[in-house]
């Protein structure tokens, strides 16, 4: 076939795509890997203080909320106290158990009353619910609180309330089962058949209006997860895999981040229209639902595979992190909470993946050492907002908290120091918020980058070496089948041309003397599968025996055997 005929040139072109969907995939994976690799440009990314030095820091700044009060915020309360709970689990005490067990307990237990010290959540914007289900936004949030309470002192009426609360929030979420109550009537029913008959099955938070709100959803997610791991009953995990499903399907921006709200015309349930702010709050509340999804179904590449990604755009935003990977979050530079704990809850769970295990244990450490070297002052065990300074002397109880929620943090990644007992000191001293920064921080390697970066190459090079042999081999066979076949025909060109006999197989003897000058004096035959070479009458005079007989079993091989050709004659002495 000729070279460049139609079939043989579309074969070279899957050959092509081929190598290059190879090449493309061995580069992806060099570029999943590299993107774990530590910045150089972080500031700070080991912690020098004993973990029992970052023990008492963290106390003494919870300590102080409580001593100041929480202010009129609801949510900043719930915060303070699932990050008691979180101090516990951490430090492997039970020094606040009496504490948070008494806010769930006695408190907003039951929605028709809510404890003093917890405001209930109001708004006048037709976006949210209305004030007769107040208790939503703090529904979620004490729920999240009262499953971290059941992780560190394993009181089962907490974790009835963490059940109760996500059934409340349930109610506000629309599943594939139905429409949830309060917003049965007419045109939610005839929205919801064809979002779920036409457009795949809408699943997400919805308001009077057919918003979804990205951090509702995330908050969702995250409580679903974490009942799923404690109870390991298969309702949890279901929600929190459809949860995640809408997120990955609806919420992200090409650059892994999730926009702020996307919205359903009621009217038209397939069109949808989102608001592309995204923030970090957004992105804390997806990392930490996504790793405990990915911790109670392990099999989900996908899961573990958009969780990566998001870890990587969220800590690698220019909008939200200043030169040194500090985060520096809008006009004020603040620091996000929720963005690093949704990313500490990734870091206690993905373990087994070395290279973001560490990539995260530094993130977390140059957050850590900023708050501590930036946001306080020393001896007063008060933070501010803004973790890259100037520190504030003012209280706030916000400021406070979301600093807290960095230092409980900390106490959870390693200490590069020796492990040796801290010098007596009372939780508040001076010397206490100093102790844990130090003038110069060492970098640790980029191990997996590099590890990654070689293996990649080493793919790409074997998948190249491999697609270029299997399309030699191909090559050389298809010219093997393609040579045409034509018995007793020369395959020779220009004088040396071979003339064959068409009614014996016999190959022409000749002396040579009729051959032009210059030709060497010898004869050619080509048979149906190889050419075989024969000497002239003066040339086989002079060849020994063994060729004699290598030359007539190549004979025999390749002729066969005609029944009416008569044997030759027998001529005595020749030879």
């Amino acid at each position: 076939m000729p070279t460049n005929s139609p079939l043989r040139l579309g074969e070279r072109i899957v050959s092509v795509k081929t190598i290059l969907r190879c090449c493309l995939l061995s580069l992806v994976s060099c570029r999943v890997a590299g993107q774990m690799t530590i910045p150089q440009s972080w500031a700070k990314t080991t912690v020098n203080s004993t973990r029992q030095q970052r023990i008492d820091i963290a106390s003494a700044a919870l300590d102080m909320v409580w001593d100041r009060g929480f202010g009129a915020d609801g949510d900043v309360t719930v915060a303070y106290y699932s990050q008691l709970a979180e101090f516990d689990i951490m430090a492997n005490q039970t020094k606040y158990e009496a504490r948070v067990n008494s806010y769930f307990l006695d408190g907003p237990c039951e929605t028709d009353r809510v404890a003093l010290h917890v405001a209930p959540f109001q708004s006048s914007s037709d976006d949210f619910l209305p004030y007769c289900h107040r208790y939503h936004v703090t529904s979620i949030m004490n729920g999240y609180a009262a499953a971290r309470a059941y992780a560190a002192y394993k009181n089962e009426q907490v974790l009835d309330y963490a059940v109760r609360a996500w059934g409340f929030e349930k109610n506000y979420t629309l599943l594939d089962s139905g429409v949830p109550p309060p917003f049965q009537n007419s045109d939610v029913e005839e929205a919801f058949s064809t979002a779920r008959n036409q457009c795949e099955g809408k699943f997400g938070k919805f308001y009077p209006k057919a918003d979804m709100v990205t951090s509702e959803n995330g908050r969702f997610l995250r409580l679903s997860g974490l009942l799923a791991e404690i109870t390991q009953n298969n309702t949890y995990l279901e929600t929190a895999q459809k949860s995640a499903n809408l997120m990955i399907s609806h919420f992200y921006n090409d650059e892994s981040l999730l926009r702020w709200q996307t919205t359903i015309n009621m009217s038209n349930p397939c069109q949808i229209v989102t608001n592309d702010k995204v923030d970090p709050w957004n992105a804390g509340y997806a990392i930490a639902g996504l790793a405990i999804l990915s911790s109670v179904s392990p099999g989900n590449e996908t899961i573990k595979q958009r969780l990566k990604n998001t870890i990587f755009a969220a800590t690698s935003s220019r909008e939200w992190h200043d030169g040194q990977g500090m985060m520096t979050v809008g006009s004020n530079k603040i620091g996000d909470p929720e963005l690093l704990f949704g990313l500490f809850t990734a870091y206690a769970r993905e373990s087994a993946d070395s290279a973001l295990s560490s990539y995260l244990q530094s993130y977390i450490a140059n957050q850590y050492n900023a708050v501590l070297d930036h946001a306080t002052v020393n001896g007063t065990n008060i933070y501010g907002s803004a973790w890259v300074g100037p520190p504030s002397t003012q209280y706030s109880a916000r400021s406070q908290i979301s600093a807290v929620r960095v230092l409980v943090a900390g106490i959870g990644i390693p200490s590069a120091a020796a492990e040796t007992p801290p010098p007596p000191s009372s939780p508040g001293s001076p010397s206490s918020p100093s102790s844990p920064s130090s003038p110069s921080s060492r970098k640790s390697p980029p191990v997996g980058g590099i590890v990654g970066g070689i293996l990649g190459g080493v793919l790409l090079v074997v998948l190249v070496g491999a697609s270029m042999f299997i399309i030699r081999r191909r090559r050389r066979h298809l010219s093997r089948s393609e040579e045409p076949i034509t018995p007793f025909r020369g395959g020779l060109s220009g004088p040396e041309q071979t003339q064959i006999r068409s009614t014996s197989g016999a190959i022409p003897r000749g002396s040579g003397r009729n051959r032009s000058p210059g030709i060497e004096s010898r004869e050619y035959h080509l048979f149906p599968s190889q050419s075989i070479y024969v000497p002239s009458q003066s040339s086989r005079n002079e060849m020994s025996t063994e060729e004699l007989v290598q030359m007539l079993n190549q004979r025999l091989q390749s002729e066969r055997w005609n029944e009416n050709e008569q044997p030759p004659s027998y001529v005595p002495g020749a030879g």
